[in-house]
């Protein structure tokens, strides 16, 4: 289909050095890894929740699940849901359905990311689509989520 221009438009500004891989459509993140050969835990899975004020992405390795009951912990908010997918083409405009790229921030959403993310030497993460990723080094996603919640969020 087609990258997230606001998503490029953000890494550029952000100045991160990242290249996009191309790998064959996929429907879930396991098949993405296996498509683009690469480990479940270098690839970032973004989920999209709700708290009663805001949205926020929780973002772990697609290894894991998140855990709600820590974000919920980490965020300070004991009302947390998921998103529904039909409701994220309000933040995600211009993703494809179920292709949410893991930087909130681009996005102006609040993020809650697992530390194993931010001490991975590289990341992968969708790039608007189901066949494409940016990678990255480590330090350089550890970077843009600076400031941003972390923790031991998934399980």
């Amino acid at each position: 289909m087609f990258v997230s221009q606001t998503l490029l438009g953000f890494l550029d500004r952000a100045g991160v050095d990242f290249e996009l891989v191309s790998h064959p459509h996929t429907r879930s993140s396991v098949q993405t890894a296996k498509a683009a050969h690469i480990e479940l835990d270098r690839l970032a899975k973004a989920v999209l929740m709700r708290d009663t004020e805001e949205l926020l992405l929780a973002v772990v390795p697609a290894s894991l699940h998140v855990n709600p009951w820590v974000v919920s912990e980490l965020t300070e908010s004991p009302q947390l849901s998921l998103v529904q997918e039909e409701d994220l083409r309000q933040v995600f405009r211009d993703c494809e359905r179920g292709a949410l790229p893991a930087v909130g921030p681009a996005f102006g959403l609040r993020s809650v990311v697992d530390d194993a993310l931010l001490a991975a030497t590289d990341v992968y993460f969708e790039a608007g689509d189901h066949e494409r990723l940016v990678h990255m080094d480590g330090p350089s996603f550890a970077w843009l989520m600076q400031g941003e919640l972390h923790g031991c969020i998934g399980g």
